[in-house]
């Protein structure tokens, strides 16, 4: 569950870069009410970052809610300085140019198109794919096209792309997709191609009864669902289990904390309507009647004035061989 604010004053913490070497909480349904876990956790994260409430425009925030993943991105682009990636892109382009191809890049995240109209902006020789966009984009650039097709069986052939982009793909799939999500990842790459796995991992602290009984409700669902919240803690074990070597990983962190009531009250909304649409599946769950999940959100209001959260993007690349 992916909540948006920041504070006023920037700080950074030093701690291991390796996101293997990160602590596990308990378990999800434990995590989510021992706030002293998730204290230790958050306290040893690397590169630990306080982000001015200036620096994410309130058009950014209030009103840019046309889905969560672009919300996510602008706090990606902000927590990695405007980086489009981690993969070695002069390495790549030099090879193409060696071989006098054009460079091939799939985005493989299904959701937005601000990455890939970014990237292909910045790089207006490279042919860029969006597979599964949930929204479409007039200003993409004619190097930009978009595929249709489940990630597990991508319509490409073998050995086409030099960069994969994975912005948030893994925590949405059932545990079990994961294995075959990542063999069709280096299938479609080719050889000395870069594979980039970018996922979240979201620690809720200082939530009153109310807004801790909605994250309880949201880490059922995610449990239910056979999703592993926690995914991001092992991306690099996962490149590497399937003959990637790893030649980047990392974490930056953001300390959310609603600084003033209209932050706060974006941050709200913005969950609010999150949880109302998943109303249904709460209700088919027998987690909450869709009555109790209003009147719990009215109630749970307040508590957004104290809300702490940390909210993480880890990464890992690694390189086909």
């Amino acid at each position: 569950m992916q909540m948006m604010a920041t504070t006023t004053t920037t700080t950074t913490a030093s701690a291991p870069s390796s996101s293997s070497s990160l602590p596990l909480l308990p378990a999800e349904a434990g995590a989510a009410s021992n706030d002293a876990a998730e204290a230790a956790f958050a306290a040893t994260l690397p590169q630990q970052q306080q982000l001015d409430a200036a620096a994410i425009s309130r058009s950014a925030i209030q009103g840019n809610y046309e889905t969560t993943f672009d919300s996510n991105y602008e706090l990606f682009k902000l927590l990695y300085d405007g980086l489009l990636a981690h993969a070695p892109l002069p390495a790549i382009f030099d090879a193409a140019a060696r071989e006098s191809r054009t460079v091939g890049v799939l985005d493989a995240s299904g959701s937005s198109m601000s990455w890939a109209v970014e990237f292909a902006k910045a790089y207006p020789c490279a042919e860029v794919v969006v597979l599964n966009p949930i929204t479409t984009r007039e200003d993409a650039p004619t190097n930009v096209t978009i595929a249709r097709g489940p990630a597990q069986n991508m319509p490409f052939p073998d050995k086409h792309f030099d960069l994969l982009h994975s912005f948030g793909v893994l925590i949405a799939q059932p545990a079990k997709e994961t294995n075959s999500i990542l063999t069709e990842f280096k299938r479609v790459v080719r050889p000395g191609g870069f594979v980039e796995l970018y996922e979240p991992y979201v620690i809720i602290q200082r939530c009153g009864p109310f807004g801790r009984s909605l994250n309880d409700a949201a880490v059922a669902v995610f449990d239910i669902l056979k999703a592993k919240a926690r995914i991001a803690l092992d991306l690099d074990v996962l490149l590497s289990s399937h003959g990637l070597g790893i030649v980047d990983e990392g974490n930056r962190a953001i300390t959310i904390v609603p600084s003033d009531p209209q932050l706060s009250d974006a941050c709200y909304q913005h969950l609010r309507t999150i949880l109302l649409a998943m109303g249904p599946l709460l209700a088919a769950l027998g987690l909450f009647s869709e009555d109790a999940l209003r009147d719990t959100m009215d109630r749970a209001r307040d508590e957004f004035q104290e809300l702490q959260s940390y909210h993480n993007w880890l990464y890992a690349v690694g390189q086909v061989a």
